[in-house]
């Protein structure tokens, strides 16, 4: 199993979360690349300022798109991609977010 962390971030702010984990774990924890595989037994962290989605077994990234007055909801854009490619094999959780991110992408796994 692979382990992806979406997570709202400010598109301007850089992130330590891969630094951080990767102090608390034997697992390699890795910021996502556009067309990187997708690993068993690896972590996976979002990069700030994109959108997060899978394509042929890989990460898909594009920019975040400005959105005035809307929020972005970056963990229902990756779990319907992720229930899109890896169907029964989805598993989503959602430890906490922003408004309802992450309902309609559980409601798609």
């Amino acid at each position: 199993m692979a382990f992806v962390l979406i997570q709202h971030l400010d598109p301007t702010h850089p992130s330590r979360v891969v630094e951080a984990l990767a102090r608390k774990t034997r697992m390699p924890v890795h910021e996502i690349q556009d067309g990187m595989p997708i690993e068993p037994g690896h972590v996976y962290v979002m990069a700030p300022n994109v959108e997060v989605s899978l394509r042929q077994g890989g990460f898909a990234l594009q920019p975040r798109p400005h959105r005035p007055g809307k929020l972005s909801l970056p963990i229902d854009f990756f779990f319907c991609a992720l229930a899109a490619e890896r169907h029964a094999q989805a598993i989503g959780v959602v430890l906490s977010g922003t408004a309802n991110d992450g309902t309609e992408g559980l409601r798609a796994i």
